[in-house]
């Protein structure tokens, strides 16, 4: 008879929109039709409809060192054979660096801010605290194995920490076929209601935290194309404030659309994004 395992499952925070949300669900929901128990670390902000899957234990510390130091406490309690982490805490089986390497990502954004930025972003708590759990994980070598979705992001990890590169594999991100299937009618639908016309090509960037997102690069990359039958779609949460007045300097033609909470930008693109768009954003 095949062993049961018993998986805990780590996520601090909760959005119902996240990329992170629905990996853990798609996985949890395997790992069970695999045979095998799962259970959710998480805070409040996690709510219970939202995972069916298995029990919750719930951590109470609100800050990235808190949970992770909480949950070195509870861990010994914790009733499972392996702890798979979405989060940079102290000590996990396997560790997914969904959110990449933050040393390396402190290191792109250096390049393009302010002096007075970068002094204010280094006094920031946070990021200090981010960098001490990943030196834990990955340069102590606390964390079992790793999971990344890109070369890149295993480049950095080995580049960055020495962390050995036979124990990262590379398990990029799927998509679930049966919600993606071509719709003709859908898609006609789709493009009218954008407005877009037949001839145009629509490109679609989506994603909250433009700023992290790197929509800035896709801004630029606009203004140095000069095909007008492209358009650039952006979906999600940000600062529209502050990406009206890039556009404005970029001399970019934007037109807002709002839906719920979520904003959404057609704006003018002359070219294919990908050849402009600089090597540390592929």
């Amino acid at each position: 008879m095949k062993e049961r395992l018993r998986l805990a499952l780590v996520r601090r925070g909760y959005s119902a929109t996240g990329g992170a949300e629905a990996y853990l669900k798609r996985l949890a929901r395997g790992v069970i039709e695999a045979g095998h128990k799962v259970q959710l670390i998480a805070t409040n902000e996690w709510p219970e409809d939202q995972w069916p899957l298995g029990p919750i234990t719930r951590l109470r510390a609100e800050s990235v060192i808190g949970f992770a130091d909480e949950l070195e406490q509870v861990r010994p309690q914790l009733d499972c054979d392996g702890l798979l982490s979405l989060e940079r805490v102290w000590s996990c089986d396997v560790y997914r660096a969904g959110d990449g390497v933050h040393r390396a990502w402190l290191a792109r954004r250096r390049k393009f801010e302010l002096p007075l930025k970068q002094f204010a972003r280094a006094l920031n708590r946070k990021h200090r605290d981010l960098l001490h759990l990943e030196q834990s994980l990955l340069a102590s070598r606390k964390a079992g194995r790793v999971i990344v979705a890109s070369q890149m992001v295993k480049n950095e990890i080995v580049d960055l920490y020495g962390y050995p590169a036979d124990r990262i594999d590379i398990v990029h991100n799927g998509v679930p076929l049966d919600k993606f299937r071509f719709d003709s009618e859908l898609r006609e639908k789709s493009r009218e209601d954008l407005k877009l016309k037949p001839d145009q090509i629509a490109l679609l960037f989506a994603g909250s935290g433009w700023e992290r997102k790197g929509l800035l690069f896709a801004i630029q990359a606009m203004a140095l194309c000069k095909n007008t039958k492209i358009r650039l779609l952006v979906a999600g949460r940000g600062n529209r404030c502050s990406f009206s007045a890039k556009l404005q300097t970029f001399r970019v033609f934007t037109q807002l659309r709002t839906s719920s909470s979520c904003l959404r930008f057609t704006i003018h693109f002359p070219m294919p994004v990908w050849k402009r768009l600089p090597a540390d954003y592929r």
